[in-house]
């Protein structure tokens, strides 16, 4: 089961990469209105890597979302990662449990990476 779930995980980051480079290759209009796309992009592959966690109790999950929100904000810029931060603590407060507060915790920091 740990196993799968760390593939799973590999794999939403590959398809991350992806589509990120199909992205960047199609640019248009305004920067920070790019931003805010790749925000809400990156926010909903973070939410994909915390559907298929690798749970040790309930309400204590490990996933790579930290890796999606450091990604954002150092190759797409702040509003991007606040973007991707605030969607992805958003959907670890409403999982609740005993990690929601490191969960919430560990996604600020990570979208702080960049400075």
């Amino acid at each position: 089961m740990i196993f799968q779930s760390l593939v799973n995980n590999a794999a939403v980051l590959l398809i991350l990469s992806y589509c990120y480079t199909f992205a960047v290759r199609h640019r248009h209009g305004k920067e920070s209105l790019g931003q805010v796309v790749r925000g809400v992009f990156f926010g909903g592959v973070v939410i994909g890597v915390m559907l298929s966690p690798l749970q040790l109790e309930p309400g204590l999950v490990f996933d790579t979302r930290s890796v999606v929100i450091a990604i954002s904000g150092l190759f797409c810029g702040p509003i991007t990662a606040v973007i991707t931060v605030l969607i992805s603590s958003s959907y670890r407060i409403w999982l609740g449990g005993v990690g929601t507060a490191p969960g919430v915790s560990t996604a600020v920091v990570s979208g702080m990476i960049r400075w």
